[in-house]
């Protein structure tokens, strides 16, 4: 009588909280949602491999995967975080970089924010714009970004290269041809038939899936970049001083560890002098100005000068970063000039574009190739016939991160002023039979 009286008073507390019931018979990977569904081994695999987690639960309490919703940009990015063990590579920071500063709309203490500034820092996001997180992704981004992934952690994975027979290829940019290639011939993801579906939105439960076979991939082919201990550091001097005139908040670069000490004392000895006479220049029209506004009773706005350096790459045979120095001198807006600087670390000899390609190679066509290409793709986001984009210089302004090329065009260059500073990234791999050996920039 009394067992009988124990089992419904048991019986009787699972049926008032279901989710004791269901926690105990759940295990790691395994939801509420998702028993019977078609991707259920494929979400359990997942979860297990910590490559995806649930979203939360449901009223009762029970842990729910929502295997049918749709994949937003933020838990794209957490993927591909996780899945691709993404870092800094080989590039160092002066001051540690926030999530802030690669995307407008990101908050530093979002949930997904450190995995998005790491697909930002490895190329995998674009930078510098909005990263829209609550977004839906669609099947031709996840697509490139996988891609991106393999190639910012330099992973090679043999394949037989055929050309799918997909009718809705038809259009598509360059790069989003060759991420369909990759994605079909490796089997991370297929099309129906005779489409891919590069346009239509990936669900959480087709996610699970592709992160399985990619994270398989990259097991059976481990990445081929080895992190080297950095053979110079850069550090930065502040300097900050505020007066009626002229505001100045500035990091001017200090190099260390460069074995060409006397070249290393120059090239510190440049990036003050740029500095000095920036502020020199600045102050004294800003007194000029003042001086005027006051005789013609105008309002004088204080002049600003800052200067920002921004991450550095170093391979123990080069050395390749940026410096922004932005000036106001009235008017609307001010000026920002990203200036590049490339180092050979053990001469100290700065390195021009030609530089980084073995003589006679014709590197200048690919890159006007890659980057009309590109702007081809947001035509209305730059000028158009003799302002546009007419091909670089022998000698244009560049600078390296990890796995890719950056060509830079400042404000007004190709772009109006809204537009900012246009960046062009080509991967390394492009140009693999161009590129000097002696600068080591791919395995």
């Amino acid at each position: 009588m009394k067992k009988g009286m124990v089992f419904l008073l048991v019986m009787a507390l699972l049926l008032l909280n279901p989710a004791a019931y269901s926690a105990k018979m759940l295990g790691p990977g395994d939801f509420y949602d998702t028993g019977g569904h078609w991707a259920e081994a494929e979400i359990r695999t997942a979860c297990t491999n910590g490559l995806m987690q649930g979203v939360g639960v449901n009223e009762y309490g029970q842990q729910i995967f929502a295997p049918d919703s749709q994949v937003t940009r933020a838990q794209l990015g957490m993927w591909l975080a996780k899945s691709f063990a993404l870092d800094y590579g080989q590039i160092r920071f002066i001051k540690a970089p926030s999530p802030d500063s690669y995307f407008w709309d990101v908050d530093n203490d979002a949930w997904y924010a450190n995995s998005a500034m790491l697909c930002a820092i490895n190329g995998i996001f674009p930078a510098g714009q909005e990263l829209h997180p609550e977004e839906y992704v669609t099947r031709i981004e996840v697509a490139r970004c996988i891609v991106r992934a393999f190639t910012a952690k330099n992973i090679n994975v043999p394949m037989i290269m055929l050309m799918p027979a997909f009718t809705d290829m038809e259009g598509l940019p360059h790069e989003d041809v060759n991420a369909i290639v990759f994605v079909n011939n490796t089997g991370i993801m297929t099309g129906n038939g005779e489409v891919f579906r590069p346009g239509e939105y990936i669900t959480r439960g087709e996610l699970a899936r592709i992160a399985n076979r990619s994270y398989e991939l990259f097991k059976m082919n481990p990445p081929g970049v080895k992190k080297m201990e950095p053979a110079l550091q850069i550090g930065a001097e502040e300097i900050k001083t505020s007066d009626e005139y002229l505001e100045v908040s500035v990091e001017i670069p200090v190099i260390s560890g460069m074995k060409n000490t006397a070249a290393q004392q120059k090239i510190n000895e440049h990036f003050k002098q740029v500095v000095q006479e920036q502020r020199e220049e600045l102050l004294a029209m800003a007194v000029e100005n003042k001086q005027s506004a006051e005789e013609m009773d105008y309002p004088f706005h204080q002049y600003q000068l800052y200067a920002r350096t921004g991450p550095y790459f170093e391979n123990g045979k080069i050395l390749s970063f940026y410096v922004d120095y932005y000036n106001y001198s009235g008017g609307a807006h001010g000026m920002t000039d990203r200036r590049t600087y490339n180092y050979d670390v053990v001469s100290g000899q700065a390195l021009s574009l030609k530089d980084v390609f073995i003589s006679g190679y014709d590197y200048k066509s690919r890159i006007d190739t890659a980057i009309s290409a590109e702007i081809s793709q947001n035509p209305d986001d730059f000028f158009a016939g003799e302002f546009g984009f007419k091909g670089i210089d022998l000698d244009h302004k560049y600078y390296l991160q990890n796995d890719a090329l950056v060509l830079c065009f400042n404000q007004y260059e190709i772009a109006p002023y809204a537009a900012g500073i246009q960046e062009f990234r080509i991967p390394l791999q492009d140009f693999s039979k161009g590129l000097n050996p002696n600068l080591k920039l791919i395995n």
